[in-house]
């Protein structure tokens, strides 16, 4: 909706969102990220369903070949779940299939989950807390390196180099103090918080 209004140039979205407005007139592009994640969607038939038979052949017919090319129709443009028939969908149908194959979906979950609150309070002292700085350093990169320069590389690095290892970041007495709490109260950046912020910020004057 804000890239549509014409008040943002970019934004992140779930891909059918993207792809039906586009299909209803939007003036949008989408893009896949090389790295992304999957959200699936359920289907179940209730204990007590009142019409078994027909739910059970809804769920069959949802989850056969024509159900699933059905999913994928431009207005709806799901994911099947069937590999198969992304073989009979237009060229530049995104396959996540494929993805999977290339590496696009690798994440370690039972490395991810305990440090979750940990690096949400990372994430907000390195980059929230001064994220136009980052953004105008980034476009004098994206300069650099288009200009050629050979100081471009080593900046990149110091840019992309977060200020916890990852070791550091699997510490269980570290990610206990940065508990993930759903709908939690934001509380103010302690001491850590803050030297986290002052050696992103060493490393942008860098």
């Amino acid at each position: 909706d804000e890239v549509t209004a014409g008040r943002a140039a970019i934004g992140l979205t779930i891909d059918f969102f993207a792809a039906s407005a586009v299909a209803r007139g939007a003036p949008l592009a989408f893009a896949y990220p090389a790295h992304g994640g999957l959200n699936p969607a359920h289907v179940a038939v209730a204990q007590a369903a009142p019409h078994r038979a027909e739910a059970l052949a809804f769920v069959r017919y949802l989850l056969s070949e024509a159900g699933q090319t059905l999913l994928a129709h431009p207005t709806i443009r799901k994911l099947p779940v069937r590999p198969s028939v992304y073989a009979g969908l237009p060229a530049g149908y995104f396959n996540p299939f494929e993805a999977a194959a290339r590496g696009g979906y690798d994440y370690d979950n039972a490395a991810g989950q305990p440090r979750h609150g940990l690096l949400a309070a990372l994430f907000d002292q390195v980059f929230v807390a001064d994220a136009d700085e980052y953004a105008a350093l980034w476009q004098q990169l994206h300069a650099a390196e288009a200009a050629g320069r050979p100081s471009a590389a080593e900046a990149r690095k110091l840019l992309e180099t977060p200020p916890l290892t990852e070791a550091e970041a699997a510490d269980p007495a570290l990610q206990s103090r940065f508990r993930y709490v759903e709908h939690a109260a934001p509380t103010e950046p302690g001491e850590l918080e803050l030297a986290w912020r002052a050696a992103a910020m060493a490393r942008r004057r860098q």
